[in-house]
């Protein structure tokens, strides 16, 4: 399967309000969370890089694309990537621990047999018009819509591309636990406890 064409693309630009400290730095069996999900998206793509507002010194060595656009979530650093790179991109967002490379690999496989016209690849929760944007592949081709709608103040990216170019890949309850993300100290919570031996929580702490 020819994947060299796809570039990774790690989201980890958020300002972590709600958690409280920088999630990227949060430790899950041995691994920051954004360690892991650049561990997945590079057995994948040949290039990944890391997306965010400013260079932290425990990234160094890592490649980094800064951000171009103001603070306006996801939506800015997946339209640097495309408008940068002008090629397509598998993007994952770091907060998301319990991502499996299959889910991944599903992804790229299914770009490969996307419809004419599709500028997304992506992951449909079933019987709901719900997708998880922030697990998918973008095509170059989805950049002007993207800016069109930086330009509107409209920053919701199933909104900016719409079902009728998007190739969806529905998943059930058994795979809702991939895109379970790390948003609140409740949500760490969760994690650790599912993690842990015995299933108590470790203190929410940053490395």
């Amino acid at each position: 399967m020819a994947m060299g064409e796809i570039w990774g693309l790690v989201l980890a630009g958020g300002v972590s309000s709600r958690l409280g400290v920088d999630k990227t730095q949060l430790r899950l069996g041995g691994q920051t969370l954004v360690e892991r999900a650049v561990g997945l998206v590079s057995r994948l793509c040949p290039y990944v890089a890391v997306s965010c507002r400013h260079v932290a010194p425990h990234w160094e060595g890592w490649p980094i694309l800064l951000d171009a656009t103001q603070r306006v979530g996801p939506l800015g650093g997946i339209l640097t990537a495309l408008e940068a790179w002008q090629r397509p991109i598998l993007v994952l967002a770091c907060d998301m621990p319990w991502m499996e490379i299959q889910a991944l690999r599903c992804l790229v496989e299914a770009r490969a047999r996307r419809p004419a016209g599709a500028l997304m690849t992506v992951w449909a929760r079933s019987g709901t018009p719900y997708i998880e944007a922030l697990a998918a592949v973008y095509e170059p081709e989805a950049a002007p819509l993207l800016r069109a709608g930086l330009e509107a103040g409209v920053y919701q990216l199933s909104r900016l591309i719409p079902a009728s170019r998007r190739h969806h890949l529905p998943y059930g309850e058994a795979d809702a636990r991939w895109f379970f993300n790390v948003n609140t100290p409740e949500d760490w919570e969760t994690i650790q406890r599912a993690e842990a031996p015995q299933g108590a929580a470790a203190p929410l702490v940053a490395s």
